[in-house]
This record gives structure tokens, sequence and C-alpha cells, in this order.
């Protein structure tokens, strides 16, 4: 079996994977901001960087001449699994975190991704 080999400096990684970074960043940036913010304001924030990131990465791949590699069942049923598995933490978690606090939201939008 080959072994894989995973990136460890900032060079190695994907574009794809250093806007998720800066995505993360950002969040953590609200969340530090202390709910200063409005939960509208925030969601905002967030629509508008994640669209960002979606157009950075199409415009990447397109000068690359990325091709999709197709998928497998097997990547679906890991797919829907995180997904449940996700969503049954965030969902374990509104008890003590309302996601309709302004200081909570961006971690939830972070966790969300």
């Amino acid at each position: 079996m080959a072994e894989i080999r995973y990136p460890k400096k900032w060079k190695e990684m994907s574009l794809d994977l250093r806007l998720m970074f800066g995505y993360h960043v950002s969040m953590m940036v609200m969340m530090m901001a202390g709910g200063s913010l409005t939960v509208r304001q925030e969601l905002t924030i967030a629509a508008t960087i994640a669209a960002l990131i979606v157009l950075v990465s199409r415009y990447h791949r397109q000068r690359r001449h990325w091709r999709w590699p197709g998928v497998q069942l097997v990547d679906v049923l890991y797919a829907i699994g995180s997904i449940v598995l996700v969503s049954f933490f965030l969902y374990s978690a509104t008890p003590l975190f309302p996601p309709n606090n302004g200081h909570i939201v961006p971690w939830y939008l972070a966790a969300s991704v």
C-alpha cells in the first residue's frame, strides 16, 4: 500500500485548504469580537466570505484546467456520515450555547464547514 504524504508546509497545501483556513481564522476573529456584531451581520459576513472562497476556488481551478475525478459510493457514505455526526454534535450543544446568541454564532459557522 502506498504511503500517503500529507502537506506539512504552507506552500504544500492546496489553495482550497488555505482558503478554508482563512475562513476559520475570520470566524475566530468574529468570536473574539465578543458579540459586538449582530447575528445578521455575522451571517452576512460569513456568507460573503464563503461566496468569495467559491469564486476564488473556481477561478483557480479553471485557470489550472482542473477536472473533477468523480465520486465513489464509499465517498458519499463518508460524507453523509460526517454530516450526521457534525449535525448531532452541533445540535447537542444548543441547550448550553443557543445559536441565536451573537457570541456563539461564529462557533457554529466555523464548525459547520
